[in-house]
């Protein structure tokens, strides 16, 4: 039930042609490294190199994958430590510890909000068989606005008992401004899914630092010019 796809376009003395080798049940493929094999399905198409189905035989191109994506995951991880490191130490000096404090309230409260809603949106498009089907990707996008939508809501009406609770009336701009972020997080492109579909780790890192570092600097300059929890709330956003 399956056919061979063989590299052979380096191969000096190779004249077998593709109508003769799908006879035989072997395809050529041209600008493929020597030496590596995949397995399609009699009938369908020849898949592309990252998607999932590829088996590679020849070991080569799935070695260099692993080693580039290992990389960028360390260089990804390290420096975001390194730029979260780094902003707790500034703002330390920018604002006052009842500011963190408050935070800290807003965050659990959100992030608790976030995990008890995850209908695992992501993964969904990474393992699925249709996550490159358009179709596919604009429904799970759809679903990825409403479920921010609905979480933004929650987060508006639980804000004033928040406050009452812990008897600071702060809390309930806090919450309610904090909230946004899972609004504006609800419309990001389904294309950083794919990206991890696609084992696409770099473009993936870069984009995640580059916010993180536009979050940071963000966060800084506010508390320099007005040092309040709104530097914090700025940041999230």
């Amino acid at each position: 039930g399956f056919a061979r796809v063989s590299n052979t376009s380096r191969t000096p003395g190779t004249a077998a042609t593709a109508s003769k080798s799908r006879r035989k049940g072997t395809l050529h493929s041209r600008g493929r490294t020597p030496g590596t094999r995949v397995h399609v399905r009699r009938g369908g198409r020849l898949p592309r190199v990252s998607d999932a189905n590829v088996i590679v035989e020849g070991g080569s191109n799935l070695r260099v994958l692993v080693r580039r994506s290992a990389t960028w995951s360390i260089l990804s991880h390290g420096g975001s430590q390194l730029l979260r490191f780094i902003s707790n130490i500034v703002l330390a000096r920018l604002l006052f510890p009842e500011a963190f404090g408050l935070m800290v309230i807003v965050n659990t409260l959100l992030q608790g909000l976030h995990l008890f809603s995850d209908i695992g949106i992501g993964p969904s498009i990474i393992q699925n068989a249709r996550g490159n089907d358009p179709a596919f990707l604009n429904t799970a996008w759809t679903i990825q606005v409403v479920r921010g939508t609905v979480l933004w809501l929650v987060s508006c009406v639980i804000a004033m008992p928040v406050a009452a609770f812990y008897g600071d009336p702060r809390l309930t701009w806090l919450v309610i401004v904090s909230g946004l972020s899972a609004f504006i997080g609800g419309f990001n492109s389904t294309r950083l899914h794919s990206m991890y579909r696609d084992v696409d780790l770099a473009r993936v890192s870069i984009i995640e630092l580059v916010s993180q570092g536009a979050s940071i600097l963000t966060m800084i300059v506010w508390a320099i010019v007005s040092p309040s929890p709104r530097s914090l709330v700025a940041g999230r956003n």
